[in-house]
Order: structure tokens, then sequence, then C-alpha cells
């Protein structure tokens, strides 16, 4: 039988590339992010229309019902929005929420993967020097402690999901963003 050349082994243990990550990823997952990508280039032609064909000025002595749609203060001459800006804000709005909820929520799950994995090492520990009768351990001040440390993270992670979905253009977007990132594939 033949060995398998040292680049073929080379080859197996390299890192995956984004495109194969994107790959591995879940059908919905991959919906739902081409959905933002297709949403945020949109926003950007969209744009670059607005900027091509900018829009005519606006007269004050308009139909008599005010300036109310204007961005300005009611002055005459102010450049109304053109339609491809207003779509351009909101597709780009859209996918960047997603996008932005997708990145936080993959943070988010790699951080407590991290913290799960270390804070399982130090309990392990304490269990061991515990039975081993090494270093006793008063589990009743780290279950005090943990129920505080546990309202503490409770009561900021309300004010971080509020901070968010104040912040987010679009926070059901936003939303589902976080769930997509978070979820594992």
């Amino acid at each position: 039988m033949t060995e398998p050349r040292a680049h073929d082994r080379e080859h197996d243990t390299q890192k995956p590339t984004l495109w194969q990550r994107f790959a591995r990823q879940a059908t919905w997952k991959k919906l739902l992010l081409i959905l933002g990508l297709v949403l945020v280039v949109l926003g950007a032609v969209f744009q670059v229309l607005a900027w091509m064909d900018p829009p005519a000025p606006v007269n004050s002595q308009g139909s008599g019902l005010g300036n109310s749609f204007d961005a300005g203060s009611g002055t005459g001459g102010v450049a109304a929005q053109s339609s491809e800006a207003a779509w351009s804000e909101g597709f780009f709005k859209l996918g960047f929420s997603f996008f932005a909820g997708f990145a936080i929520g993959s943070f988010v799950r790699g951080f407590l993967k991290v913290f799960v994995f270390f804070a399982g090492g130090l309990l392990l520990v304490l269990f061991a020097l515990d039975y081993f009768e090494v270093a006793p351990i008063n589990w009743s001040l780290l279950d005090s402690w943990f129920d505080t440390a546990r309202d503490k993270i409770i009561g900021e992670t309300n004010s971080f999901r509020d901070f968010i979905s104040s912040r987010l253009p679009s926070g059901g977007l936003g939303a589902l963003g976080l769930f997509a990132g978070f979820k594992k594939s």
C-alpha cells in the first residue's frame, strides 16, 4: 500500500477557508446570509444611483401642503430625498442589522464556549482539591457567589439587549441575525 504523501497530510491539517466554513453552514443560515448580503448590495447600488441622479430642489411655494416632507426647516431650495436614496437607506439598514446581529451572536457563542471550558476546568480542580482533602472548599459561599454573579449577568444581559435593540436600525433583523449567529450549525 502506498503511504499518503506529505503534501496530502499537510492539506488535511490546514484551516478551512471562509468559503468552506460557509458551505458547512445549515441551508437556512446560508439563505439568510445571502439575503443580508443582497440587501447590503442593493443599498449600495441604490446609493450610487442616487449620487448619479441628484434630486431637483423643492420650491417652498409648492402645493399648499407645506414642507412636512423636507429634511430642512421649511426653507426653500432644500433638495428632496430621491427614491433611490430612500431605498438605499432602507436596504442598507436591513442588511447591516442582520450582519451586525450575526457577528455579535457568533462572537458571544465562541466566547461562551471558551468560558464554559475554563469554568469546567476550574470546577474540576476545586472538586479534586475537596475530594482529596488538600484544601477544604466552602460550597455554600461559592453558591451564594454564583447566585450574585448570575443576577448581575442577567441584569447586564437585559441592558445589553436594550442597547443593541436601540442602536440597530432594524431590531427584528438584528435579532434574527443574533439568533442565526448564536445557533449551532
